[in-house]
Protein backbone atom coordinates (compact mmCIF):
# COMPACT_ATOMS: atom_id res chain seq x y z
CA UNK A 1 0.00 0.00 0.00
CA UNK A 2 2.86 2.35 0.81
CA UNK A 3 4.46 1.54 -2.52
CA UNK A 4 1.16 2.30 -4.21
CA UNK A 5 0.97 5.64 -2.47
CA UNK A 6 4.32 6.63 -3.98
CA UNK A 7 2.47 6.93 -7.26
CA UNK A 8 0.88 10.09 -5.92
CA UNK A 9 4.24 11.65 -5.01
CA UNK A 10 5.37 14.46 -7.25
CA UNK A 11 8.65 12.93 -8.47
CA UNK A 12 11.18 14.48 -10.79
CA UNK A 13 9.28 13.07 -13.75
CA UNK A 14 6.13 14.87 -12.74
CA UNK A 15 2.81 13.87 -11.23
CA UNK A 16 2.09 10.14 -11.53
CA UNK A 17 -1.52 9.01 -11.61
CA UNK A 18 -2.69 6.91 -8.69
CA UNK A 19 -2.15 3.19 -9.27
CA UNK A 20 -4.87 0.88 -8.19
CA UNK A 21 -4.36 -1.44 -5.27
CA UNK A 22 -5.56 -4.28 -7.44
CA UNK A 23 -2.68 -3.64 -9.88
CA UNK A 24 -0.10 -3.65 -7.09
CA UNK A 25 -1.35 -6.61 -5.11
CA UNK A 26 -3.13 -8.55 -7.84
CA UNK A 27 -6.09 -10.73 -7.18
CA UNK A 28 -4.46 -12.63 -4.34
CA UNK A 29 -6.36 -12.31 -1.09
CA UNK A 30 -4.06 -14.28 1.21
CA UNK A 31 -0.91 -13.38 3.13
CA UNK A 32 1.02 -15.95 1.08
CA UNK A 33 0.69 -13.72 -1.95
CA UNK A 34 2.45 -10.79 -0.31
CA UNK A 35 5.98 -11.62 -1.47
CA UNK A 36 4.98 -11.97 -5.12
CA UNK A 37 2.86 -8.84 -4.84
CA UNK A 38 5.76 -6.88 -3.36
CA UNK A 39 8.04 -7.80 -6.22
CA UNK A 40 5.35 -6.78 -8.70
CA UNK A 41 4.77 -3.56 -6.79
CA UNK A 42 8.49 -2.69 -7.01
CA UNK A 43 8.35 -3.38 -10.72
CA UNK A 44 5.45 -0.97 -11.16
CA UNK A 45 7.06 1.69 -8.96
CA UNK A 46 10.31 1.32 -10.90
CA UNK A 47 8.44 2.40 -13.99
CA UNK A 48 6.57 5.25 -12.36
CA UNK A 49 8.78 6.76 -9.64
CA UNK A 50 12.38 7.35 -10.74
CA UNK A 51 13.61 8.61 -7.34
CA UNK A 52 14.84 5.51 -5.49
CA UNK A 53 15.28 7.43 -2.24
CA UNK A 54 11.49 7.59 -1.78
CA UNK A 55 11.29 3.80 -2.10
CA UNK A 56 14.25 3.18 0.23
CA UNK A 57 12.74 5.57 2.76
CA UNK A 58 9.79 3.22 3.28
CA UNK A 59 12.15 0.93 5.22
CA UNK A 60 13.68 1.78 8.59
CA UNK A 61 17.40 2.38 9.13
CA UNK A 62 18.36 2.37 5.45
CA UNK A 63 18.70 6.11 4.98
CA UNK A 64 20.29 8.55 7.45
CA UNK A 65 17.59 9.77 9.83
CA UNK A 66 18.14 13.43 9.00
CA UNK A 67 17.66 12.79 5.31
CA UNK A 68 14.73 10.39 5.78
CA UNK A 69 12.86 13.09 7.71
CA UNK A 70 12.97 15.36 4.67
CA UNK A 71 11.04 12.85 2.53
CA UNK A 72 7.32 13.63 2.35
CA UNK A 73 4.82 10.81 1.85
CA UNK A 74 1.02 11.05 1.37
CA UNK A 75 0.66 8.81 4.42
CA UNK A 76 2.96 7.66 7.19
CA UNK A 77 4.89 4.56 5.97
CA UNK A 78 4.20 1.43 8.01
CA UNK A 79 6.79 0.05 10.40
CA UNK A 80 7.84 -3.38 9.14
CA UNK A 81 9.25 -5.95 11.56
CA UNK A 82 10.19 -9.61 11.61
CA UNK A 83 9.31 -11.74 8.61
CA UNK A 84 7.52 -8.88 6.87
CA UNK A 85 10.69 -6.76 7.05
CA UNK A 86 12.83 -9.59 5.67
CA UNK A 87 10.44 -10.12 2.77
CA UNK A 88 10.34 -6.43 2.06
CA UNK A 89 14.14 -6.09 2.14
CA UNK A 90 14.51 -9.07 -0.17
CA UNK A 91 12.16 -7.48 -2.69
CA UNK A 92 13.94 -4.15 -2.25
CA UNK A 93 17.34 -5.68 -3.09
CA UNK A 94 15.94 -7.04 -6.36
CA UNK A 95 14.53 -3.62 -7.17
CA UNK A 96 17.80 -1.83 -6.34
CA UNK A 97 19.87 -4.34 -8.29
CA UNK A 98 17.76 -3.64 -11.36
CA UNK A 99 18.21 0.09 -10.85
CA UNK A 100 21.95 -0.40 -10.41
CA UNK A 101 22.27 -2.31 -13.66
CA UNK A 102 20.37 0.41 -15.47
CA UNK A 103 22.71 3.09 -14.07
CA UNK A 104 25.75 1.08 -15.15
CA UNK A 105 24.59 1.24 -18.76
CA UNK A 106 24.17 5.01 -18.52
CA UNK A 107 27.75 5.61 -17.37
CA UNK A 108 29.57 3.73 -20.11
CA UNK A 109 30.17 6.87 -22.17
CA UNK A 110 32.47 9.62 -20.88
CA UNK A 111 30.63 12.97 -20.46
CA UNK A 112 31.97 15.78 -22.64
CA UNK A 113 29.67 18.75 -21.94
CA UNK A 114 28.82 20.51 -18.69
CA UNK A 115 25.27 19.26 -18.86
CA UNK A 116 26.46 15.68 -19.36
CA UNK A 117 28.89 16.02 -16.46
CA UNK A 118 26.14 17.26 -14.14
CA UNK A 119 23.93 14.37 -15.18
CA UNK A 120 26.82 12.00 -14.63
CA UNK A 121 27.42 13.33 -11.12
CA UNK A 122 23.74 12.88 -10.30
CA UNK A 123 23.87 9.28 -11.51
CA UNK A 124 26.91 8.60 -9.34
CA UNK A 125 25.09 10.07 -6.33
CA UNK A 126 22.11 7.78 -6.89
CA UNK A 127 24.49 4.87 -7.42
CA UNK A 128 26.11 5.66 -4.07
CA UNK A 129 22.73 5.58 -2.34
CA UNK A 130 21.83 2.28 -4.02
CA UNK A 131 25.08 0.50 -3.16
CA UNK A 132 25.06 1.74 0.42
CA UNK A 133 21.48 0.55 0.80
CA UNK A 134 22.25 -2.82 -0.75
CA UNK A 135 25.05 -3.30 1.77
CA UNK A 136 22.67 -2.58 4.65
CA UNK A 137 20.04 -4.94 3.23
CA UNK A 138 22.55 -7.75 2.79
CA UNK A 139 23.71 -7.33 6.38
CA UNK A 140 20.13 -7.88 7.51
CA UNK A 141 19.04 -10.73 5.23
CA UNK A 142 22.19 -12.43 3.85
CA UNK A 143 25.58 -11.11 4.99
CA UNK A 144 27.41 -13.51 2.64
CA UNK A 145 26.54 -11.09 -0.18
CA UNK A 146 28.33 -8.13 1.41
CA UNK A 147 31.83 -9.05 0.26
CA UNK A 148 30.89 -9.73 -3.38
CA UNK A 149 29.25 -6.28 -3.43
CA UNK A 150 32.35 -4.61 -1.99
CA UNK A 151 34.62 -6.44 -4.44
CA UNK A 152 32.85 -4.98 -7.46
CA UNK A 153 35.16 -2.61 -9.33
CA UNK A 154 32.33 -0.12 -9.82
CA UNK A 155 31.24 -0.28 -6.19
CA UNK A 156 30.03 3.12 -4.96
CA UNK A 157 29.31 2.50 -1.29
CA UNK A 158 29.49 5.66 0.79
CA UNK A 159 32.64 5.34 2.90
CA UNK A 160 31.55 7.02 6.14
CA UNK A 161 28.04 5.57 6.22
CA UNK A 162 29.09 2.01 5.34
CA UNK A 163 32.07 2.22 7.69
CA UNK A 164 29.71 2.98 10.56
CA UNK A 165 27.35 0.15 9.64
CA UNK A 166 30.11 -2.45 9.26
CA UNK A 167 31.75 -1.44 12.54
CA UNK A 168 28.45 -1.75 14.38
CA UNK A 169 27.95 -5.21 12.84
CA UNK A 170 31.57 -6.16 13.70
CA UNK A 171 32.19 -7.11 10.07
CA UNK A 172 35.89 -6.31 10.10
CA UNK A 173 36.92 -8.34 7.05
CA UNK A 174 34.26 -6.54 5.04
CA UNK A 175 35.45 -3.23 6.49
CA UNK A 176 38.96 -3.96 5.24
CA UNK A 177 37.47 -4.69 1.83
CA UNK A 178 35.62 -1.36 1.91
CA UNK A 179 38.80 0.54 2.77
CA UNK A 180 40.69 -1.27 0.04
CA UNK A 181 38.01 -0.50 -2.53
CA UNK A 182 38.11 3.17 -1.56
CA UNK A 183 41.97 3.10 -1.58
CA UNK A 184 41.99 4.12 2.06
CA UNK A 185 44.86 1.72 2.67
CA UNK A 186 46.19 3.29 5.84
CA UNK A 187 42.89 2.75 7.63
CA UNK A 188 42.77 -0.82 6.39
CA UNK A 189 46.30 -1.53 7.56
CA UNK A 190 45.69 0.09 10.95
CA UNK A 191 42.68 -2.17 11.37
CA UNK A 192 44.68 -5.23 10.32
CA UNK A 193 47.46 -4.30 12.74
CA UNK A 194 45.07 -3.98 15.69
CA UNK A 195 43.27 -7.22 14.99
CA UNK A 196 46.40 -9.07 13.87
CA UNK A 197 47.85 -8.82 17.36
CA UNK A 198 44.76 -10.35 18.94
CA UNK A 199 44.44 -14.05 19.74
CA UNK A 200 40.93 -14.40 18.32
CA UNK A 201 38.98 -13.11 15.36
CA UNK A 202 39.07 -13.61 11.61
CA UNK A 203 41.86 -11.02 11.18
CA UNK A 204 44.19 -12.39 13.86
CA UNK A 205 47.77 -13.23 12.98
CA UNK A 206 50.07 -12.05 10.21
CA UNK A 207 48.49 -13.59 7.13
CA UNK A 208 45.73 -10.98 6.47
CA UNK A 209 48.27 -8.14 6.58
CA UNK A 210 50.75 -10.05 4.40
CA UNK A 211 48.10 -10.65 1.74
CA UNK A 212 47.04 -7.02 1.81
CA UNK A 213 50.58 -5.66 1.49
CA UNK A 214 51.39 -8.03 -1.36
CA UNK A 215 48.79 -6.36 -3.56
CA UNK A 216 49.60 -2.69 -2.93
CA UNK A 217 52.30 -2.37 -5.60
CA UNK A 218 55.25 0.01 -5.99
CA UNK A 219 53.08 3.13 -5.89
CA UNK A 220 52.50 2.56 -2.17
CA UNK A 221 55.98 1.43 -1.23
CA UNK A 222 56.16 3.57 1.90
CA UNK A 223 53.00 1.96 3.29
CA UNK A 224 54.40 -1.49 2.54
CA UNK A 225 57.62 -0.68 4.38
CA UNK A 226 55.83 0.92 7.34
CA UNK A 227 53.36 -1.92 7.96
CA UNK A 228 55.74 -4.77 7.16
CA UNK A 229 58.01 -3.91 10.10
CA UNK A 230 55.94 -5.53 12.83
CA UNK A 231 55.74 -8.78 10.85
CA UNK A 232 59.42 -8.80 9.87
CA UNK A 233 60.41 -8.40 13.50
CA UNK A 234 57.92 -10.88 14.93
CA UNK A 235 57.88 -13.49 12.16
CA UNK A 236 60.78 -12.85 9.72
CA UNK A 237 60.23 -15.83 7.41
CA UNK A 238 56.57 -14.97 6.89
CA UNK A 239 57.38 -11.28 6.52
CA UNK A 240 59.81 -12.02 3.69
CA UNK A 241 56.90 -13.30 1.59
CA UNK A 242 55.67 -9.72 1.34
CA UNK A 243 58.60 -9.13 -1.02
CA UNK A 244 59.03 -12.52 -2.70
CA UNK A 245 55.56 -13.78 -3.60
CA UNK A 246 55.11 -14.72 -7.25
CA UNK A 247 52.52 -12.06 -8.11
CA UNK A 248 52.88 -9.01 -10.41
CA UNK A 249 52.55 -6.38 -7.66
CA UNK A 250 55.39 -7.94 -5.67
CA UNK A 251 57.64 -8.58 -8.67
CA UNK A 252 57.37 -4.93 -9.70
CA UNK A 253 58.68 -3.59 -6.36
CA UNK A 254 62.05 -1.76 -6.67
CA UNK A 255 64.53 -4.36 -5.47
CA UNK A 256 67.23 -1.92 -4.39
CA UNK A 257 64.79 -0.19 -2.02
CA UNK A 258 63.43 -3.47 -0.70
CA UNK A 259 67.00 -4.61 -0.03
CA UNK A 260 67.76 -1.42 1.89
CA UNK A 261 64.55 -1.86 3.91
CA UNK A 262 65.41 -5.43 4.85
CA UNK A 263 68.95 -4.47 5.83
CA UNK A 264 67.57 -1.87 8.23
CA UNK A 265 64.74 -3.97 9.71
CA UNK A 266 65.59 -7.67 9.29
CA UNK A 267 69.20 -8.17 8.27
CA UNK A 268 68.94 -11.93 8.68
CA UNK A 269 66.67 -12.03 5.62
CA UNK A 270 68.96 -10.15 3.23
CA UNK A 271 70.79 -13.22 1.91
CA UNK A 272 67.52 -15.08 1.34
CA UNK A 273 66.05 -12.10 -0.49
CA UNK A 274 69.13 -11.75 -2.70
CA UNK A 275 69.09 -15.46 -3.49
CA UNK A 276 65.42 -15.20 -4.40
CA UNK A 277 65.75 -12.29 -6.83
CA UNK A 278 68.91 -13.72 -8.42
CA UNK A 279 67.95 -17.39 -8.68
CA UNK A 280 64.19 -17.13 -9.20
CA UNK A 281 63.92 -13.56 -10.41
CA UNK A 282 66.87 -13.89 -12.80
CA UNK A 283 68.22 -10.51 -11.72
CA UNK A 284 71.56 -9.69 -13.39
CA UNK A 285 72.35 -6.52 -11.48
CA UNK A 286 76.06 -6.77 -10.46
CA UNK A 287 75.32 -4.85 -7.26
CA UNK A 288 73.08 -7.66 -6.03
CA UNK A 289 75.53 -10.39 -7.07
CA UNK A 290 78.43 -8.60 -5.38
CA UNK A 291 76.36 -8.05 -2.26
CA UNK A 292 75.35 -11.72 -2.01
CA UNK A 293 78.99 -12.83 -2.32
CA UNK A 294 80.09 -10.33 0.32
CA UNK A 295 77.41 -11.38 2.80
CA UNK A 296 78.19 -15.07 2.33
CA UNK A 297 81.89 -14.36 2.85
CA UNK A 298 81.15 -12.46 6.05
CA UNK A 299 78.98 -15.30 7.30
CA UNK A 300 81.73 -17.85 6.63
CA UNK A 301 84.39 -15.70 8.26
CA UNK A 302 82.19 -15.29 11.35
CA UNK A 303 81.86 -19.07 11.66
CA UNK A 304 85.62 -19.53 11.21
CA UNK A 305 86.39 -16.85 13.77
CA UNK A 306 84.11 -18.49 16.29
CA UNK A 307 85.66 -21.92 15.65
CA UNK A 308 89.27 -20.74 15.91
CA UNK A 309 88.62 -18.56 18.95
CA UNK A 310 86.94 -21.46 20.69
CA UNK A 311 89.75 -23.89 19.82
CA UNK A 312 92.89 -21.89 20.52
CA UNK A 313 91.93 -18.37 21.51
CA UNK A 314 93.10 -17.03 18.16
CA UNK A 315 91.21 -14.51 16.10
CA UNK A 316 92.64 -15.89 12.85
CA UNK A 317 90.28 -16.88 10.06
CA UNK A 318 92.83 -18.70 7.95
CA UNK A 319 91.78 -21.96 6.35
CA UNK A 320 94.13 -24.90 6.87
CA UNK A 321 95.96 -25.61 3.59
CA UNK A 322 94.95 -28.86 1.96
CA UNK A 323 91.38 -28.89 3.33
CA UNK A 324 88.99 -28.60 0.44
CA UNK A 325 86.21 -26.05 0.81
CA UNK A 326 82.78 -27.52 1.33
CA UNK A 327 84.08 -30.67 3.00
CA UNK A 328 84.00 -29.15 6.47
CA UNK A 329 81.27 -30.38 8.81
CA UNK A 330 78.21 -28.35 9.74
CA UNK A 331 77.34 -24.85 8.59
CA UNK A 332 80.87 -24.03 7.50
CA UNK A 333 80.97 -26.67 4.78
CA UNK A 334 77.38 -25.92 3.74
CA UNK A 335 77.88 -22.19 3.31
CA UNK A 336 81.30 -22.48 1.67
CA UNK A 337 79.91 -24.91 -0.90
CA UNK A 338 77.07 -22.50 -1.69
CA UNK A 339 79.50 -19.61 -2.09
CA UNK A 340 81.81 -21.60 -4.36
CA UNK A 341 78.89 -22.70 -6.51
CA UNK A 342 77.70 -19.13 -6.89
CA UNK A 343 81.19 -17.82 -7.70
CA UNK A 344 81.47 -20.47 -10.38
CA UNK A 345 78.02 -20.10 -11.93
CA UNK A 346 77.24 -16.39 -11.75
CA UNK A 347 78.40 -14.28 -14.66
CA UNK A 348 77.35 -10.94 -13.22
CA UNK A 349 79.61 -10.09 -10.29
CA UNK A 350 82.68 -7.85 -10.39
CA UNK A 351 85.72 -9.91 -9.31
CA UNK A 352 88.06 -6.92 -9.25
CA UNK A 353 85.93 -5.27 -6.55
CA UNK A 354 85.59 -8.45 -4.55
CA UNK A 355 89.15 -9.77 -4.61
CA UNK A 356 90.36 -7.21 -2.07
CA UNK A 357 88.03 -8.81 0.49
CA UNK A 358 89.51 -12.26 -0.17
CA UNK A 359 93.12 -11.55 0.84
CA UNK A 360 96.04 -13.96 0.49
CA UNK A 361 95.93 -16.65 3.13
CA UNK A 362 92.14 -16.73 3.51
CA UNK A 363 89.42 -18.72 1.73
CA UNK A 364 91.85 -20.12 -0.87
CA UNK A 365 89.38 -21.81 -3.23
CA UNK A 366 87.08 -18.79 -3.32
CA UNK A 367 90.07 -16.58 -4.09
CA UNK A 368 91.19 -18.93 -6.86
CA UNK A 369 87.79 -18.62 -8.60
CA UNK A 370 87.94 -14.83 -8.42
CA UNK A 371 91.50 -14.81 -9.80
CA UNK A 372 90.33 -17.02 -12.64
CA UNK A 373 87.54 -14.58 -13.54
CA UNK A 374 90.20 -11.88 -13.73
CA UNK A 375 92.31 -14.09 -16.06
CA UNK A 376 95.09 -14.25 -13.49
CA UNK A 377 95.52 -17.94 -14.18
CA UNK A 378 98.99 -18.45 -12.75
CA UNK A 379 97.93 -17.14 -9.36
CA UNK A 380 94.80 -19.25 -9.39
CA UNK A 381 96.69 -22.40 -10.41
CA UNK A 382 99.34 -21.74 -7.78
CA UNK A 383 96.61 -22.16 -5.16
CA UNK A 384 95.35 -25.43 -6.64
CA UNK A 385 98.82 -26.93 -7.14
CA UNK A 386 100.77 -25.79 -4.07
CA UNK A 387 98.20 -24.83 -1.41
CA UNK A 388 95.39 -27.28 -2.00
CA UNK A 389 97.72 -29.80 -3.70
CA UNK A 390 94.86 -31.01 -5.86
CA UNK A 391 96.08 -31.89 -9.39
CA UNK A 392 92.61 -32.97 -10.53
CA UNK A 393 91.07 -29.67 -9.50
CA UNK A 394 93.92 -27.83 -11.23
CA UNK A 395 93.30 -29.70 -14.51
CA UNK A 396 89.54 -29.12 -14.16
CA UNK A 397 90.25 -25.41 -13.80
CA UNK A 398 92.27 -25.47 -17.03
CA UNK A 399 89.56 -27.39 -18.86
CA UNK A 400 86.93 -24.81 -17.91
CA UNK A 401 89.07 -21.78 -18.69
CA UNK A 402 91.03 -22.88 -21.79
CA UNK A 403 90.13 -20.96 -24.93
CA UNK A 404 92.42 -21.24 -27.96
CA UNK A 405 91.08 -18.02 -29.49
CA UNK A 406 91.45 -15.92 -26.33
CA UNK A 407 94.69 -14.12 -25.68
CA UNK A 408 94.04 -14.40 -21.95
CA UNK A 409 93.20 -18.10 -21.80
CA UNK A 410 95.04 -19.87 -24.64
CA UNK A 411 98.10 -20.60 -22.46
CA UNK A 412 96.29 -21.79 -19.36
CA UNK A 413 97.81 -25.30 -19.61
CA UNK A 414 101.24 -23.73 -20.00
CA UNK A 415 100.54 -21.80 -16.79
CA UNK A 416 99.79 -25.09 -15.06
CA UNK A 417 103.03 -26.61 -16.38
CA UNK A 418 104.98 -23.61 -15.15
CA UNK A 419 103.41 -23.88 -11.67
CA UNK A 420 104.58 -27.50 -11.43
CA UNK A 421 108.12 -26.76 -12.60
CA UNK A 422 108.66 -23.27 -11.19
CA UNK A 423 106.77 -23.00 -7.89
CA UNK A 424 106.16 -19.50 -6.48
CA UNK A 425 107.40 -18.29 -3.11
CA UNK A 426 105.44 -19.47 -0.07
CA UNK A 427 104.83 -15.86 0.98
CA UNK A 428 102.94 -15.16 -2.26
CA UNK A 429 100.59 -18.06 -1.54
CA UNK A 430 99.70 -17.06 2.00
CA UNK A 431 101.05 -20.24 3.55
CA UNK A 432 103.66 -20.73 6.25
CA UNK A 433 107.27 -20.09 5.22
CA UNK A 434 108.04 -23.50 6.66
CA UNK A 435 106.10 -25.01 3.79
CA UNK A 436 108.32 -24.45 0.74
CA UNK A 437 106.56 -25.33 -2.54
CA UNK A 438 108.45 -28.02 -4.44
CA UNK A 439 108.53 -28.77 -8.20
CA UNK A 440 106.33 -31.63 -9.33
CA UNK A 441 107.96 -33.07 -12.46
CA UNK A 442 105.65 -36.07 -12.59
CA UNK A 443 102.55 -33.87 -12.64
CA UNK A 444 104.18 -31.64 -15.28
CA UNK A 445 104.82 -34.61 -17.57
CA UNK A 446 101.26 -35.82 -17.07
CA UNK A 447 100.02 -32.42 -18.24
CA UNK A 448 102.25 -32.62 -21.33
CA UNK A 449 101.16 -36.16 -22.10
CA UNK A 450 97.43 -35.43 -21.90
CA UNK A 451 97.22 -31.83 -23.12
CA UNK A 452 100.19 -31.31 -25.45
CA UNK A 453 97.85 -30.27 -28.28
CA UNK A 454 96.79 -27.27 -26.20
CA UNK A 455 100.34 -26.18 -25.34
CA UNK A 456 102.76 -24.05 -27.40
CA UNK A 457 105.90 -26.24 -27.58
CA UNK A 458 108.19 -23.28 -28.19
CA UNK A 459 107.05 -21.77 -24.90
CA UNK A 460 107.49 -25.14 -23.21
CA UNK A 461 111.18 -25.24 -24.05
CA UNK A 462 111.65 -21.84 -22.49
CA UNK A 463 109.80 -22.96 -19.40
CA UNK A 464 111.95 -26.03 -18.74
CA UNK A 465 115.37 -24.94 -20.08
CA UNK A 466 116.90 -25.08 -16.61
CA UNK A 467 116.41 -28.81 -16.40
CA UNK A 468 118.03 -30.67 -19.32
CA UNK A 469 116.61 -34.06 -18.45
CA UNK A 470 113.09 -32.80 -18.15
CA UNK A 471 113.49 -30.71 -21.28
CA UNK A 472 114.55 -33.73 -23.32
CA UNK A 473 111.68 -35.84 -22.03
CA UNK A 474 109.25 -33.02 -22.71
CA UNK A 475 110.47 -32.62 -26.26
CA UNK A 476 110.04 -36.34 -26.86
CA UNK A 477 106.44 -35.96 -25.88
CA UNK A 478 105.65 -32.77 -27.75
CA UNK A 479 107.63 -33.01 -30.99
CA UNK A 480 106.93 -34.86 -34.19
CA UNK A 481 108.86 -37.98 -35.12
CA UNK A 482 111.17 -36.03 -37.49
CA UNK A 483 111.97 -33.47 -34.81
CA UNK A 484 112.54 -36.23 -32.30
CA UNK A 485 115.21 -37.82 -34.56
CA UNK A 486 117.07 -34.50 -34.76
CA UNK A 487 116.86 -33.99 -31.00
CA UNK A 488 118.10 -37.50 -30.33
Amino acid sequence: VSLCSLSTVHCCSGYIPVLSRELLFGRGRTIGCVVTSLKHSFFVVSATCPDVKFVIGLFPSLLPNEFRKTLKYPATPPVLVGVELDKGLSALTDYLTGKRNALAKQTKETPTTDEQRRAHEEILHIWEVIDSTLLKCYLKINDALVRPLLRLKDNCCHLVECERVLQNAEKYEELVQLYQNKENHKKALDLLLRHGQKSTGSLRGYEPTIRYLQHLGPQRLELIFEYSKWILKAKPEDGLRIFTEDIPEVESLPRDKVLAHLESVAKSLVIKYLEHIIIYGQDTNPVFHNRLITLNRERIEAILLEMHTKDNGSDSVEVTPGVRAGSEPGDLGHYRQRLLTFLEQSQHYNPAKLIVHFPIGKLFEERALLLGRMNRHEQALAIYTHVLKDTKQAEEYCRKNYNRSSEHSKDVYLCLLRMYLQPPQASSLGVSSDTIPQPNVTAALDVLMEHYENIDTAKVSRTVNDNVVVCARCMCVCCSDADFVKIK
